[in-house]
Order: structure tokens, then sequence, then C-alpha cells
């Protein structure tokens, strides 16, 4: 850990030669002075908060195990807003944090933060949504714990006979505003089900997740992407499957896992991971900040449809949801197929 400290430090002060006391009476006479090519309104949002006597710190920038934050001559920091320093815009959150990624910023608008904490007025945001399925598990709180941290949304298609065990993992991912998909009650092959299991499934998953978070999915993932004719018509949702398959329930490994899902996301993709697993909790620690350095903002599966024009519809499967101006082919709703050639066994985790 203190080592990995120690590089960040490194790449920070180089990116940064100013920092230092000094920059704090810099950054208490900045008025609204605007950096040069920034797009975003000039005026100065952030306010003034006493630091606490916990977080007593040099004056200027800190870091510490959350982030950076700045520490006035007055022992005063940054909160709730926009601050220009030494010709830098930063977005200091409710906490007194950086914000880094991108960030809702306000009036509708998103920006982006680089991992430095700097606006970058040049970013053209490209969504992603990064799915979760099988869960919950005694490893969701991890990954809740890093989309909260990078203000990060994503979409959980939750198993109902895991829900039962996992209440409170999955009230805390509702209440984080996670999107909560359906993924049968108890993982059976929709494929090879009848229609009266179909239904069976959906039903009595759909009954559970009202009882525990009082809602009920609009969206569904079919086990293993499989899908048919017969599933298409029974289970009365959007059949939410993807274009990016971290494969992390076979291989188990966080770097490959990482790895995957950032050489193949396009603009549009649905990232396919499950949260039974501690390498794919593990992975994600280090997947979200990549994904949004590399300028992603992660959303909800319907959140990506929405922002990008597609209505979903029951019965039809989706894949991806590119912008409708993008070359690359969109959201494929017209043939049916098994995209993993097995099926994690989720009774054995």
């Amino acid at each position: 850990m203190l080592a990995l400290l120690a590089v960040f430090l490194i790449v920070w002060f180089a990116v940064r030669p100013s920092f230092g006391k000094a920059s704090a009476s810099a950054a208490d006479t900045s008025g609204t002075t605007e950096s040069a090519g920034n797009s975003t309104p000039s005026v100065e949002t952030a306010i003034k908060q006493t630091v606490s006597d916990s977080a007593k710190g040099e004056d200027g920038w800190n870091v510490d195990d959350t982030g950076w934050w700045y520490k006035n001559a007055d022992d005063t920091q940054y909160v709730s807003g926009w601050k220009t320093i030494e010709g830098q815009r930063y977005y200091f959150k409710d906490d007194g944090y950086i914000a880094t990624g991108w960030v809702s910023t306000g009036d509708n608008t998103d920006s982006y933060f680089d991992q430095c904490g700097i606006l970058d007025p040049t970013a053209k945001q490209k969504l992603c949504a990064v799915t979760y399925d099988d869960g919950p598990s005694q490893n969701t709180d991890l990954i809740l714990d890093t989309l909260e941290k990078y203000n990060a949304k994503a979409t959980f298609f939750v198993v109902g006979t895991q829900a039962s065990y996992y209440s409170a993992e999955l009230q805390r991912a509702y209440a984080d505003g996670m999107e909560i998909g359906s993924h049968t009650y108890d993982h059976i092959t929709l494929s090879t089900a009848t229609a009266e299991q179909i239904q069976d499934t959906m039903n009595k998953n759909d009954a559970l997740l009202q009882k525990l978070i009082n809602f009920t999915p609009t969206i569904m993932r079919p086990t293993g992407g499989g899908v048919n004719d017969t599933v298409t018509a029974n289970v009365n949702k959007p059949l939410i499957n993807w274009d990016v398959d971290t494969q992390d329930w076979k291989t188990k490994n966080a770097d490959q896992t990482i790895a995957t899902a950032t050489t193949d996301v396009k603009d549009g993709s649905i990232i396919l991971m499950h949260d039974l697993y501690q390498s794919t909790a593990e992975a994600t620690v280090s997947l979200v900040p990549r994904l949004q350095q590399m300028g992603y903002k992660l959303v909800t599966v319907s959140e990506l449809a929405e922002t990008y024009g597609y209505k979903l519809e029951a019965g039809q499967v989706y894949y991806d949801f590119r912008p409708q101006d993008s070359t690359e082919s969109g959201a494929s709703t017209d043939s049916f197929q098994t995209i993993t050639d097995s099926i994690p066994d989720i009774s054995t985790q």
C-alpha cells in the first residue's frame, strides 16, 4: 500500500509542480477566474468548511486513503462545488475530496476530471453499462463500495435464492441507485425450460424482490444468455444480454477480467461480470477507475438505452446500445443465440 501511494505521489507532483503551502493563499484569491479553454461556467461554487481536528493537514493539497483534499491557510477546506486553483478547475465533492472521472456537476451537466482531478473540457463522453449476474453475495459490498467511491452506477441481475440469503446487500444496492434486474428465481436454464417453468421462476423472483425492496424489475437477463421463442414469449420483459464477456466466472482472475473489459469495451457496451466471485469484486476496484480514465461514464442498462434513444420492449433481446450515429452494429433484436458455452453453477458458490 505504501509503495503504491509513493508511486502515485510521484506522478501527482510531476503533473502538479506548484503544490504546497504557497497554493493556499493563491487559491483564496482566485475569485472567479476561468482556466484557459474551459467551456464550463467560471463561477466558484465551492464553499469553505472548517477542517475537523482529526483531519488536520498541511496548507495546500493533502492526500489520504480516500483521495485528495485542499486545506486553506485559515484551517478551512473546500466542499460542494467548483474551485479554480493555480489556473486549474476542480470540483470538490460534499465530503471535501476532489472528483475524478465523469461527475454530475449540476444543471444536468456531466463533467470529466482526469486522475488528478483536473477538469478536461475536451473530453467526449462515452457510456457503458457494467452488469453483475448471479448475486447478491458476500462479495457484493466491495463492488458497491467501489461504485460509490467513483460515483458510478451498475446493473445487478439478481437470482432469487441468493437474494433471500443476502437481502441486506440487495437492499443496499437498490438504495445506492443501482438498477436491479431479474435473473430468475433459481437460475434455471430458460432455453431448455417449458413455458410454465419460465413463468413460474420469473413470477417467484418478481414477488420476492417486490417483498425485499418494494420494486419489481423491468428488465431481465436469461441464464447463459440463451434465448428462443419460448423464452421471449414468456418472460414479459426486455432481455438484456451483452457484447463484452469478461469470462470472469471461468478464469476467476482479476487481471484477466480487467484486461478483457478494457480491451473490448466500446461506446454503448454492456459488460458481463458476476458478483459471486471475490476475484470479480477485486477486479471492480481497479476496473471502475480504469474505465473512467478511458473516458467512460458508467451507467445502468436502462440509462444507457434511454440516453442513446432505444425503447426497451418486452420479448426483445439486446446485446449493446451503440449511439444511433455509430457505424458499428447496434442493439441486436433479430436473432437468438446462446452467448456462453457454459453457465456458472451458483449452487457450488
